[in-house]
């Protein structure tokens, strides 16, 4: 799998549970990005402080395939298949 990924959350709760997920992965940076703003996907307020309910674009930086891998099982409920 590649490491850019589409998600959408559609509501504060999803924001926050995905929020949890990318702070276990302590030794990668991980971007959220949706239009022209990109924040860390680590910052509740970051994530919170673009629109919920559009498609975002994450990327991890840095991350191994077994990382990537991991991280797209814990966060499939949020994936959005180009």
């Amino acid at each position: 799998m590649k490491n850019i990924i589409n998600v959408k959350l559609n509501s504060i709760v999803n924001a926050q549970k995905f929020v949890e997920v990318c702070n276990q992965f302590k030794n990668i940076d991980i971007d959220y990005t949706v239009g022209r703003y990109s924040v860390d996907a680590k910052s509740i307020m970051g994530v919170l402080s673009t629109s919920l309910n559009r498609i975002a674009r994450i990327r991890l930086n840095k991350a191994d395939q077994k990382s990537i891998d991991l991280f797209c099982d814990l966060i499939s409920n949020w994936i959005i298949e180009e």
